[in-house]
């Protein structure tokens, strides 16, 4: 959603900038009026950014060898006020009912989204995205004897919009 870019020279290779690609998309967010609060990256892209020499230097020698997603938060909070970093690594079946699974990354494999997301939502309030509920989570349960198991099942109707695309840039291809 919003502006996107690429990530120059990759970040899995030694001349990535990760540093100056989020600075520059979180430039661009600030340009319409809010500061970017959440950022979400994909597992693996989280792999090459927590090992890249930019993002490394940041941190003492001792604390380089093992960069976690809880060393990066504060870190990134207070460079660029991203004080929600999401590493996604769900899947889903992308296969026909009843064929071999066949499960796929949810979040693209190599891009990165910086956008601002309200905290307190409303009618007024500037945010990238929003979720609709339309209606209350419905619950029902029941017992299937032949399988001996105890079924429950859950409805929930709800949608997700982008309603200012320029509150969030999406880094594409950070990984070459």
């Amino acid at each position: 959603i919003g502006s996107t870019g690429t990530a120059a020279n990759g970040w899995d290779k030694s001349t990535g900038v990760p540093v100056d690609n989020i600075d520059s998309a979180v430039n661009t967010v600030i340009g319409f009026g809010r500061r970017p609060n959440t950022m979400v990256m994909g597992h693996r892209v989280f792999q090459y950014l927590r090992k890249n020499a930019q993002v490394t230097g940041l941190f003492g020698n001792d604390e380089r060898k093992a960069l976690t997603i809880d060393d990066l938060g504060p870190v990134f909070s207070s460079m660029f006020g991203i004080d929600n970093i999401l590493v996604s690594a769900a899947v889903k079946n992308t296969a026909a009912i009843g064929a071999t699974p066949s499960l796929a990354q949810i979040w693209a494999d190599d891009n990165v989204w910086v956008g601002y997301l309200n905290p307190s939502p409303s009618k007024e309030a500037p945010s990238a995205t929003y979720s609709f509920t339309f209606e209350e989570m419905q619950a029902e349960t029941y017992r299937d004897e032949p399988s001996r198991a105890d079924v429950v099942r859950v409805r929930h109707t709800f949608a997700d919009k982008i309603v200012s695309a320029n509150l969030g840039v999406v880094l594409k291809d950070v990984i070459a």
